[in-house]
């Protein structure tokens, strides 16, 4: 039996209970796993994850497309926000282009894992949730999912995702889960499955990016299976995994 843990924020990576070799997976729902996996999925050739922004400003200079966010909005010298809508709306802009990519928690949650030598960094989201599934079945390895959460602190959505995922994964019967928080994630996903949407409305995200009229961005993101496909991490590059 292969286990499953989950670190509701990234700074729980690093005291996670496995000190065996694992796949990581990277959840960030509202929104940045949603919007990568969604640019690579209408033609991005590859996202670079960057965390500072003075970082993100030399690879503008260097000729690379921007996209970045902070609290929300996009950063003023960015070429996108952080909204998967963008990239389907200008698919024609990100075509076999490779984009650099820093956002407020998820591109930080990344780096957390980068830290840390996993046999794999793969993103999770709710619109990809079976296709990550199915490689997560076949991959055969133990997995830490680590939620982006909102500035080191708890996110509801992203637990309530992970626990989505780990239902499906211990219903195969090949996990069993080894933390207290994969068993409350489970629980919450229980509650919130039939209504997923209604369920996180009143989420500090969800009310977050609804101040600041991002009403389908939450839509899009807590639709399950649009973007069939899994970002993996390699070399420097979030690509389509072959």
């Amino acid at each position: 039996m292969k286990t499953i843990e989950i670190c509701f924020t990234p700074q729980l990576y690093e005291s996670r209970q496995t000190d065996l070799q694992h796949i990581a997976v990277v959840i960030d729902v509202l929104r940045a796993t949603t919007a990568i996996t969604t640019a690579i999925n209408y033609g991005a050739k590859g996202i670079i994850p960057i965390k500072e922004l003075s970082d993100l400003k030399k690879m503008k200079e260097n000729g690379y497309l921007i996209a970045s966010e902070r609290d929300g909005l996009k950063v003023d010298f960015a070429d996108f926000g952080n909204s998967p809508l963008s990239f389907m709306d200008r698919k024609e802009e990100i075509d076999d282009k490779v984009i650099a990519y820093s956002t407020t928690n998820g591109t930080k949650a990344i780096e957390a894992a980068m830290q840390h030598s996993p046999t794999a960094i793969v993103l999770g989201a709710y619109t990809n949730k079976d296709k990550l599934v199915e490689y997560l079945l076949e991959q055969n390895q133990n997995v830490v999912f680590i939620c982006s959460g909102w500035k080191s602190q708890f996110g509801i959505e992203d637990a309530v995702v992970a626990g989505a995922f780990c239902q499906q994964l211990t219903d195969n019967g090949k996990f069993i889960n080894i933390c207290d928080s994969s068993k409350a994630a489970l629980n919450l996903w229980d509650i919130a499955k039939d209504n997923l949407i209604t369920y996180l409305e009143n989420s500090s995200h969800s009310q977050r990016l609804k101040n600041i009229g991002l009403e389908k961005d939450i839509e899009f993101c807590l639709t399950e299976n649009t973007t069939p496909i899994v970002p993996i991490y390699e070399d420097g590059i979030i690509k389509k995994l072959k």
